[in-house]
């Protein structure tokens, strides 16, 4: 009796359509693979039937992306080849790229949501155009800066220099004039004035006291015998009577 097939095969990174492998046995000090940093997760993997048939041919953008990629990767090469052997170096490598372009053409690989490399160029550009912009307003806001910086240094020596004016003109001026200097107060040693009596200038000012001062004062005047004297001492008097009034 024929023995039964397995569900599950062992499948190779390199095609479905080779032999199956052995599971590799580990000694007692060797670690298993990881997952992350490791290169046995892209040499030998596990598959089962079922998980294979998910697979599906590469994307034509993941495809041109990875031209693109060769095609860098080609001309930097080439740019540090000597020109004895830039021909050759360059026939092998467009051979490389041919031959590597027509595998991922009948390759599968993992149906998984990969990024639209299409746009990833014009990402780029975006991102280096708005690098680019900031960089350029960097430059002008530090321009600005030491502008400004010019400026305020050249203020403080324009202050400085105001201020060693206005110091010389002061020597300047106490030399011309030494009266100017500065004395102690009081300067003249002059004694205080005395306060005046309010009841004395209360006489002075009311006005129903004046009229009897001038009455003396008129009288006092009558007496004379000048002539003129007399007159204006009349003229006085008709004056009183109306203060009086």
């Amino acid at each position: 009796m024929a023995p039964k097939r397995k569900n599950s095969k062992q499948v190779t990174s390199e095609g479905r359509g080779k032999s199956q492998n052995k599971r590799r046995k580990r000694s007692k000090g060797e670690r298993p693979p990881s997952d992350e940093g490791s290169d046995d997760q892209f040499c030998n993997k596990n598959l089962t039937g079922r998980a294979f048939a998910k697979w599906k041919p590469i994307h034509r953008a993941t495809r041109d992306f990875l031209s693109q990629m060769m095609e860098s990767t080609i001309s930097s090469v080439l740019a540090n080849t000597s020109a004895t052997s830039y021909d050759d170096v360059q026939d092998h490598l467009i051979a490389l790229k041919s031959s590597v372009m027509k595998k991922l053409e009948q390759m599968k690989a993992p149906a998984t949501r990969a990024a639209d490399y299409k746009n990833l160029e014009q990402l780029a550009r975006n991102i280096e155009g708005t690098l680019v912009k900031s960089s350029n307003k960097m430059e002008k806001l530090e321009k600005e800066v030491q502008l400004y910086e010019s400026l305020a240094f050249q203020a403080e020596e324009d202050l400085d220099n105001y201020k060693n004016e206005v110091t010389q003109l002061d020597v300047q001026t106490d030399e011309l004039h030494p009266l100017l200097q500065k004395m102690e107060d009081p300067v003249l040693n002059i004694p205080a004035l005395p306060q005046i009596n309010s009841t004395k200038t209360s006489r002075i000012i009311n006005p129903r006291v004046l009229p009897q001062n001038l009455t003396e004062i008129l009288d006092f005047l009558s007496s004379s015998k000048n002539s003129h004297l007399q007159k204006f001492v009349e003229t006085l008097s008709h004056y009183a009577g109306k203060l009086d009034n």
